[in-house]
């Protein structure tokens, strides 16, 4: 488990948190807030219910010690959707790989274990999965490749590797972006990258979010400017005028000492400066 992060964003990192083989979490100082991001590797179907316990009780953890950040995880959870069902539809969207009837067609217990104990934590965590909700075409949807020479090189339909037809038969949807419903909006865009395959039955899921690296520095400068005029005028008890001018307050000049004294926070956002 490893995550890579630009040159430029190196001097943002506040944390790194190596939790497990299976997840792992950088702290990033951002202009939108701290960003806790999550790597993951989740159990497949056939782990035993210990191991599955373990992962998920420790992933559910590191989400509750980073509730007061803007929280994002990514990687592969090892769980096919194929269906959303209506109490879904909060954390999941329609932008999956469909198998209409997949879930009362019998499927092996382990694999419904899985999706359930995926879309379980999802619900819980109130975090939605980015890339079901992004509309791509079927082959920017698939993160698996299901049928691969590798697996089965004796049958046809195991043949044709990176080639259509682009669903199910073929192909699966397991690795996901997810984040707190609340900041679904910084995801700006979210897709499978075939043409980054490489010697892996996984496609890259690439993620484009929108933040602030840092505060601008105007804006910094005016709020610390602000804040030296209000503690001037709270510590006298009046108006202060300066070496480069007079103060109002509330729009209002004010003259000498005789102006009204600044004394609660709402009064301070008025306060301005004459020059």
């Amino acid at each position: 488990m490893a995550i890579a992060v630009h040159r430029k964003w190196v001097k943002q990192i506040e944390e790194v948190k190596e939790l497990s083989g299976r997840n792992m979490t950088v702290i990033l100082k951002t202009g939108s807030g701290k960003i806790a991001l999550t790597a993951t590797y989740g159990p497949t179907a056939e782990a035993s219910d210990k191991n599955k316990n373990i992962y998920w009780e420790e992933l559910s953890k590191e989400m509750e010690a980073n509730k007061n950040w803007i929280r994002i995880i990514a990687g592969d959870f090892n769980a096919r959707l194929f269906e959303i069902q209506p109490d879904e539809k909060r954390c999941f969207g329609t932008n999956i790989i469909h198998s209409n009837g997949y879930l009362t067609k019998g499927i092996a217990n382990n694999t419904r274990d899985n999706r359930e104990r995926f879309v379980d934590f999802a619900k819980t965590q109130d975090m939605a999965a980015i890339n079901t909700f992004i509309e791509k075409p079927p082959q920017k949807r698939i993160t698996y490749k299901e049928k691969v020479p590798q697996h089965n090189p004796e049958r046809p339909e195991y043949q044709g590797e990176d080639t259509g037809p682009y669903d199910h038969t073929k192909y699966a949807q397991c690795d996901y972006w997810l984040v707190d419903k609340t900041h679904q909006c910084t995801f700006k865009d979210c897709e499978a990258k075939l043409e980054w395959a490489r010697d892996s039955d996984h496609y890259p899921l690439f993620a484009k979010i929108q933040l602030n690296k840092k505060r601008g520095k105007k804006q910094g400068r005016e709020k610390k400017g602000l804040s030296s005029i209000g503690n001037q005028a709270k510590t006298s008890g009046k108006n202060t005028t300066a070496e480069s001018g007079k103060y109002y307050w509330n729009n209002t000049k004010q003259n000498g000492t005789t102006s009204k004294p600044v004394t609660t926070k709402k009064n301070l956002t008025h306060l301005t400066r004459w020059t």
